[in-house]
């Protein structure tokens, strides 16, 4: 992604109201141009161990899921060079709750940043006066 079309993008979240920003990582929506580097993850059978979803086996099958939902997913992107390493939110569930989900490329494993992605991400929605969390997890 150039310089440019990321400042844009950026741009356009915090204009929508749809940006984060953490020490490490700016969080903004996922776009269908984000499906190559996406497909590192999500296409990634250690990833995608315990998700609740299939593995993903091709690159037009990320886009066609981002397309449908990826404005409503955060993308985590590295701040010092704009590098997508994973995605996730807080939406809700079946039971009307919020479930905090993520998934982040394996080089990235291991560095805290699911852990700064997830304050993050729940202050952003306490602060839009989302209430009755709930976690669940696989092991």
């Amino acid at each position: 992604m150039t310089t440019t079309s990321l400042q844009n993008r950026i741009i356009q979240a915090k204009n929508d109201g749809k940006y984060i920003q953490t020490s490490r990582l700016f969080l903004m929506p996922l776009d269908v141009s984000d499906a190559a580097e996406a497909f590192k993850w999500c296409g990634d059978p250690d990833v995608t161990e315990f998700m609740n979803y299939t593995i993903y086996t091709n690159v037009s099958d990320v886009a066609q899921w981002i397309s449908e939902a990826g404005y409503n997913c955060f993308g985590f992107f590295l701040r010092e060079n704009g590098q997508l390493i994973g995605s996730g939110d807080v939406h809700p569930n079946k039971n009307g709750a919020y479930e905090l989900g993520y998934n982040l490329a394996k080089a990235y494993w291991g560095k805290g940043y699911c852990t700064e992605a997830s304050k993050a991400m729940l202050a952003y929605r306490v602060a839009q006066g989302y209430k009755d969390f709930v976690s669940e997890h696989a092991g």
